[in-house]
């Protein structure tokens, strides 16, 4: 990846000579090689329970001195862990500790928020492409999770969108690699590290409304296109409305020509309209250009409602994206006129 930082943005505080650990630029400048990814799930104290919120604390801290070769703690770790891990024939070269979303109670207790969120505050993982996988699919896809069709109906996207062996919605099959056996029902996989400065985004808020909590969330839901609980503007233009328990099929079932053709309710610059055009932008724009993601926080709780925190820390969150061909590298939601590049590094 850091051979396409330039091409990708990363540059400047987002270049690769900043990157965290093993996923930057070595001491010599060069990028060096990760030849595999796996995920592992496991339980860090009870929720709610006094202390869970140090033992979270503790683990980045061995994680962080695991990934700074440098660092003497760190290099113990790395000895004992690939020690371990030799006799599967692996190196563990970096390691990521994603966590889910969580506030800080009294005595350094976990609380849960009632949806999960990423660190800006807004409900995330709201929808995916949902993807036609041959005659035996057994229901239609849902509300937003393919293309557009007529009487708000919705197609499901091309296999090849995705797969790499299998059809596009151009009908194409993907050509390379060359080898066949590494195109059957393969795909490409990118991970992508980004750190959000949340008191920085707070502080623009602030600065365009003053004492006004109601005017900064509705800045912030225009940035989005959605309000935090996810309530599209589409849908509720004017306040955060209540879905119900199960909003997912709710919250997606809406068009942008058809609805707010204009952009009066959802602004033409909000992030969910660049990154899935849904009725407008062209048949191509909505068809391809579709990935299936992934992403989860990390770096701690979240910053509690209101605060500007100390200026110096930012919550994040890691993102894996799957597609099968990198056609969209060019024209995906980093651009537009939102001035997201002071609340978002890339590492």
């Amino acid at each position: 990846m850091a051979a396409r930082a330039e091409r990708l943005g990363d540059t400047g505080p987002s270049a690769p000579k900043n990157w965290d650990g093993h996923l930057g630029l070595n001491s010599t400048g060069d990028s060096e090689s990760i030849h595999g990814y796996f995920t592992g799930g496991f339980l860090v104290g009870e929720e709610e329970t006094p202390g869970a919120a140090l033992l979270w604390a503790s683990l980045r801290d061995d994680v962080a001195a695991f990934n700074q070769r440098s660092a003497p703690k760190g290099e113990g770790l790395r000895v004992l862990l690939n020690f371990l891990f030799r006799w599967f024939g692996v190196e563990i070269a970096h390691i990521e500790v994603g966590e889910n979303p969580y506030e800080l109670g009294q005595v350094s207790d976990l609380q849960r928020t009632p949806y999960r969120r990423e660190h800006f505050g807004f409900l995330d993982g709201v929808s995916q492409p949902f993807v036609y996988l041959g005659p035996g699919m057994l229901f239609d896809p849902p509300p937003g999770g393919g293309t557009p069709g007529p009487n708000r109906t919705w197609a499901p996207v091309a296999p090849g969108e995705i797969y790499l062996s299998e059809k596009d919605e151009d009908d194409c099959v993907q050509l390379a690699p060359i080898n066949s056996v590494l195109r059957k029902g393969a795909t490409y996989v990118v991970f992508r590290k980004l750190e959000q400065n949340v008191p920085e985004f707070r502080a623009y808020l602030a600065r365009h409304h003053p004492r006004d909590a109601e005017a900064q969330t509705k800045l912030a839901s225009e940035f989005v296109g959605r309000w935090p609980n996810g309530a599209p503007l589409v849908r509720a233009p004017d306040r955060e409305l209540d879905f119900g328990p199960q909003p997912q099929e709710a919250i997606n079932d809406f068009l942008y020509a058809a609805d707010d053709p204009k952009g009066m309710k959802c602004p033409h610059s909000a992030h969910i309209r660049r990154t899935n055009p849904r009725d407008i932008g062209g048949t191509n724009d909505v068809r391809r250009h579709r990935i299936l993601r992934r992403s989860i926080a990390y770096g701690g709780p979240l910053l509690p409602e209101g605060s500007l925190g100390d200026g110096r820390s930012a919550a994040c969150f890691s993102s894996l994206s799957i597609r099968a061909s990198t056609s969209s590298s060019n024209s995906f939601s980093p651009g537009g006129s939102i001035p997201a590049n002071s609340w978002v590094r890339r590492d």
